[in-house]
């Protein structure tokens, strides 16, 4: 005997299921970006929310789909050999020669700005429908000419290299699963994303 679907048993676990689901993403995408940036000052004075409130208000803004932001994260760890590089030398931290110090900073040695862009490629090249700049301005509060800057300046990190190829697309998900179950399981630490995720 067929047993008769019932939505009101099924729903609630299905619900909570993807509410878990989403906020441990929250949780791997804020600590990517830790993991990437850490070795950045931050300036004490600056009045910005939380890493991880950042993140999901990002989200929430953009309406960024899970194939988006896996891609997004992707890019990111393509990056993270150039921050390093970026990191180990001072210097190079403005956009301007290091003898004008009315240089603006560069937008490579901020995790946030670099998250943001890294979302705008992604969906640029995923979706067929897609948000212009200056209404990715309106969702983040950046001036369309910020939003150029860093998309112009991640463009340069990843040498326009937005194609992912299929088999290091599966090795990817694996990695990102496998980061799933470990904080779900409370097995992670800061740092140790850092290991988990190198290609």
């Amino acid at each position: 005997m067929v047993r008769e679907f019932n939505a009101k048993f099924w729903f609630p676990s299905l619900k909570s299921f993807f509410n878990s689901f989403y906020h441990i993403t929250v949780d791997i995408t804020a600590l990517i970006i830790k993991a990437i940036w850490h070795n950045f000052p931050v300036n004490p004075n600056s009045q910005v929310i939380p890493l991880r409130l950042f993140v999901e208000q990002t989200l929430k803004r953009s309406q960024t789909g899970w194939s988006t932001l896996l891609s997004a994260l992707f890019y990111l760890m393509r990056i993270k050999p150039q921050i390093k590089i970026l990191w180990h030398n001072p210097d190079s931290w403005s956009l301007n020669s290091k003898d004008d110090k009315g240089g603006d900073p560069d937008p490579a040695t901020c995790g946030r700005r670099m998250f943001l862009a890294s979302l705008i490629l992604a969906s640029k090249y995923l979706l067929d429908q897609n948000c212009a700049n200056n209404t990715w301005s309106k969702k983040c509060g950046l001036p369309v000419q910020q939003i150029n800057v860093i998309e112009r300046r991640f463009l340069d990190l990843i040498d326009y290299k937005l194609f992912i190829g299929e088999d290091e697309y599966k090795i990817w998900i694996q990695n990102v699963w496998k980061l799933h179950r470990l904080l779900i399981n409370n097995q992670i630490g800061k740092f140790y994303l850092i290991n988990v995720v190198s290609f």
